[in-house]
């Protein structure tokens, strides 16, 4: 089973998320209330579709990839273009800065582990760089 992106949001996220949604890149692209609080949202997202693409690398034909990308390409104007025009340069898969609910900014550090090699599950756990 290829990685289809279903991170759970945890703390990042919790203020700016779409009830039921758990998937980052949708929450990235097509969540305003999340881009709102992301200071560096055009650095991060353009990076974390950089590795989405990567990792979409492992599985080119999965089904729920491609309804993915067919979805985020109707979903955001900005997903579409970067689709188009890859970036390949630079990467992650973790968000750098939040402004939290009093819109202070909080800077974040994160690591990727890998939980199960096979099906390219991934989990990122961010902390605080203070």
């Amino acid at each position: 089973m290829a990685p289809t992106w279903r991170k759970l949001t945890m703390e990042t996220t919790a203020s700016a998320r779409v009830p039921g949604e758990r998937n980052m890149m949708r929450l990235l692209f097509a969540a305003p209330s999340l881009r709102r609080r992301l200071p560096e949202w055009r650095q991060d997202a353009a990076r974390l579709q950089a590795q989405f693409r990567c990792d979409l690398a492992a599985a080119p034909e999965d089904p729920a990839m491609q309804e993915l990308i067919e979805a985020l390409a109707k979903l955001s104007l900005d997903f579409r273009r970067w689709w188009e025009q890859p970036n390949h340069e630079a990467y992650r898969y973790g968000i750098g800065m939040l402004l939290d609910a009093d819109s202070v900014t909080q800077t974040y550090d994160h690591t990727t582990l890998l939980v199960d090699e096979h099906r390219h599950l991934r989990m990122v756990v961010s902390f605080s760089a203070d």
